[in-house]
């Protein structure tokens, strides 16, 4: 009975050994066939297309914008925009020197000094601090 299992399965590996061999010829086959050869010839020549119109297109873009940036008109409202620009920012630092000239602006800055030159004296007094009770707890010694 164990033999006849055996055969069994050596036939059916030879089987499917031969099947194999036979598929792995018609795919050559097919793979070598013109049908196969003219597909892969035509996507070449399309992807070529392709590149070529999009080279083209980004050229015809790049002009157009070269163009765009030569005009007149063009030329003239980015140099409007510019003398704009500047007169706003001329108006909001003379509007900045009027407001620091205020007296109570003044005031308030001059008080705004005082209370951060304090915070800054205290923080670092704390820190001074915490570094003394940190060099004490790990070195011990204790005041």
């Amino acid at each position: 009975m164990f033999k006849k299992i055996l055969s069994i399965l050596g036939f059916a590996g030879k089987t499917v050994k031969d099947g194999t061999g036979k598929s792995m010829d018609f795919m050559d086959d097919l793979l070598e066939s013109e049908h196969i050869t003219n597909t892969i010839d035509k996507a070449k020549d399309l992807s070529g297309s392709v590149v070529e119109k999009a080279g083209e297109a980004f050229e015809k873009t790049k002009m157009a914008a070269e163009d765009l940036m030569e005009n007149e008109k063009i030329k003239s409202m980015t140099d409007k925009a510019k003398d704009i620009g500047n007169q706003i920012a001329d108006k909001a630092e003379d509007l900045a020197e009027k407001v620091s000239e205020n007296d109570a602006v003044k005031g308030v800055i001059d008080k705004a000094k005082v209370m951060g030159s304090g915070i800054a004296s205290k923080a670092e007094d704390l820190k001074d601090k915490a570094e003394g009770m940190i060099d004490d707890k790990v070195f011990g010694e204790e005041e």
